[in-house]
């Protein structure tokens, strides 16, 4: 009888540990430190940073932001325009990341009264929109 009692308690402890590390591994579903790509300051960026947690990198051109996307080393990339700006989003990078970015500088962006058009490079394929797999 003493063993079956250890033997249940060994294995309530242990389920205890794993369910506190699923719930403490979903309770902040926030991106933190997204490294992102910048070409240039701007207000739309400083409002969105403000808001959600970004590294900011910059970056002397377009290209050499698209370049860093395509090695991986950002989530994504605003471009600062001379009439409208442009947001890279990287879907293949994260696709929640992808909603959360976009959302973010599209509300900034019209809040400030600046055009914006967004861009997506390295989309999901369509047998895996979500990039579950």
């Amino acid at each position: 009888m003493k063993k079956v009692l250890v033997s249940l308690g060994v294995v309530l402890v242990v389920q205890s540990l794993f369910a506190l590390c699923l719930i403490s591994a979903l309770q902040l579903l926030i991106p933190r430190d997204m490294p992102f790509a910048v070409t240039g300051s701007s207000k739309v960026v400083n409002a969105v940073t403000s808001k959600v947690s970004l590294e900011t990198i910059s970056y002397a051109n377009e290209s050499a932001a698209l370049d860093a996307i395509g090695q991986s080393k950002a989530y994504g990339a605003y471009i600062p325009g001379t009439k409208s700006d442009t947001l890279i989003v990287v879907p293949a990078k994260s696709f929640f990341a992808r909603i959360d970015l976009e959302a973010a500088f599209t509300e900034a962006a019209k809040k400030l009264g600046r055009p914006m058009a967004v861009r997506t490079v390295k989309p999901l394929p369509q047998s895996d929109p979500l990039g579950g797999a």
